[in-house]
């Protein structure tokens, strides 16, 4: 049996992955040869293979590769040896868009789509109605016409939508530094490897001058942004404004201005171009909208010498989830402290129209559903930040996951003091019953019904169990039976979400 040409093998390939009928033209086209060409091919592999081989014509039809045929499997590997032949539908379609939002506006034949993928022309065309949709939800047009099809519309709506696109697995995970290639094969497809590795060491170096390292979902974003740009200045598509069309950004951070120009000074080495200021400003938005300042924003809420939005925004924040949720939040100074932190960068996004990914938004919203509903009607009823009010559900993910970390430590410990107005010996039990119910719960004080404000003022109890009715309104009460039945356990379990040990 003859071993079949490179060509012969291309057209194997394209029939195996479209997995429905291909005319002899659509494979021409995707070859870039005459359909003559095809005819020939097609034959030489008849002649090779028998007429028996799986590649079977269908008058009207065009082509189509019967993998029933055990022969197919011989070409398996030549199928799989292209990167975006094993893609599914979502995945081509996912790639696709990513490669237009990269080119966008330069335009991109159908022909030459199909070729890429090794798919039909009529497979693209089905590909482009869904990009079409997904761009216009996104204020993009997917414009075609008789020299090609391209993606239009406003800068920065094509870069937030590419960043959301690549963006979307999870957060990054550095291994001694370096971005794993196995874990992130979809990133490597997009950009190439020495473009991610010098963005790496940029960022490495820039983490080292700030004597710290970039949290994440923020070290995404500058990392996605940088290849973002190498990637449009290699194709000369950045964006050059006039000076007479734009206003200087007015660069309010210090540092994070210094920042930009180290990344800008090596980007300018490394692409031997001069950065266009409207990628300079882009770059300094990013590093100042990212947590890099922390510590002056921990020393400027500490003091409290000037109110501030950021600052009022958390006290109300906190005020509206504590009354919808019955828990105290007021008293957790650890959650104001790392809300501000990052409503502080927030609120600087939100100014820039720059967007994050939140890859655990489906999980989120899934988990913690009561608490993403409750922080998101806060968020969007409040009135010191109006802009907030159409935040989107990746912001307000990252935010809930806050409430949902002091919900859990707020559960976790609590500090119990038990009311009883019967005898020392029922008192005991109801504190041993409490205790074997909720082993991290800390009975401080067993007291009459008298005594019960002179109590709290002394003890300063998370949580009031009690077996008399007594009105207390700066500390959760439940009522319960002497012996703590398994009704009251059940009920203080779904008061406070505690779930059954597996």
């Amino acid at each position: 049996m003859e071993d079949l040409s490179k060509r012969e093998q291309e057209i194997i390939a394209i029939l195996y992955r479209a997995g429905d009928f291909v005319s002899a033209e659509e494979i021409a086209a995707s070859l870039c040869v005459s359909t003559k060409t095809i005819y020939r091919a097609l034959q030489s592999i008849e002649n090779k293979l028998g007429s028996s081989f799986g590649i079977k014509k269908y008058p009207g039809k065009g082509y189509r590769l019967d993998k029933s045929d055990i022969r197919t499997e011989n070409y398996k590997d030549t199928v799989q040896a292209s990167p975006f032949m094993g893609m599914s539908v979502e995945e081509r379609r996912h790639h696709q868009m990513v490669l237009l939002l990269l080119q966008s506006p330069r335009k991109v034949s159908i022909n030459k789509l199909a070729a890429y993928y090794y798919i039909s022309t009529a497979s693209i065309v089905n590909d482009l109605k869904y990009i079409k949709e997904t761009a216009g939800k996104h204020n993009l047009q997917l414009v075609s016409a008789h020299d090609g099809t391209c993606i239009e519309g406003q800068e920065t709506d094509v870069r937030k939508l590419l960043m959301g696109l690549l963006g979307y697995s999870q957060d990054i995970l550095r291994e001694n530094l370096h971005i794993n290639k196995e874990t992130y094969h979809v990133l490597f497809q997009e950009f190439s490897e020495p473009d991610i590795r010098f963005v790496e060491t940029v960022l490495h170096e820039l983490e080292a001058s700030l004597g710290e390292e970039i949290r994440d979902p923020y070290y995404i974003n500058i990392f996605t942004h940088l290849l973002i740009l190498i990637k449009r200045i290699n194709r000369s598509q950045t964006e050059e404004t006039s000076e007479n069309k734009t206003v200087m950004l007015k660069y309010e951070s210090t540092m994070a201005l210094e920042a930009m120009k180290k990344i800008v000074s090596r980007l300018e080495d490394y692409l031997k171009v001069c950065m266009p200021q409207k990628e300079k400003e882009y770059i300094y938005q990013y590093i100042v909208s990212s947590r890099i300042e922390d510590s002056a924003a921990i020393q400027l809420f500490d003091d409290q010498v000037t109110p501030s939005r950021e600052a009022d925004f958390v006290e109300l924040l906190i005020r509206k989830v504590s009354d919808a949720m019955h828990i105290p939040f007021e008293q957790d100074e650890g959650l104001k402290t790392s809300l501000y932190l990052h409503i502080h960068p927030l609120a600087k996004r939100i100014r820039y129209k720059l967007s994050v990914c939140n890859p655990l938004l489906a999980d989120i919203r899934k988990e913690f559903a009561s608490v993403f509903d409750v922080v998101a009607a806060a968020i969007r009823e409040q009135v010191i930040f109006p802009e907030f009010t159409t935040i989107s559900d990746d912001e307000i993910a990252y935010v809930a996951v806050y409430f949902q970390a002091a919900f859990e430590k707020y559960v976790e410990k609590k500090k119990v003091l038990l009311v009883c107005s019967s005898g020392v010996g029922t008192s005991h039990l109801l504190s041993v019953r409490v205790k074997r119910a909720f082993p991290n719960w800390e009975v401080v004080d067993i007291v009459s019904a008298g005594k019960v404000h002179e109590a709290v003022e002394r003890c300063r109890p998370d949580l009031i169990l009690t077996t008399v009715h007594i009105e207390v309104q700066t500390v959760p009460t439940v009522l319960v039976s002497a012996v703590l039945s398994k009704f009251d356990i059940l009920k203080l379990k779904n008061i406070f979400s505690i779930n059954e040990e597996p």
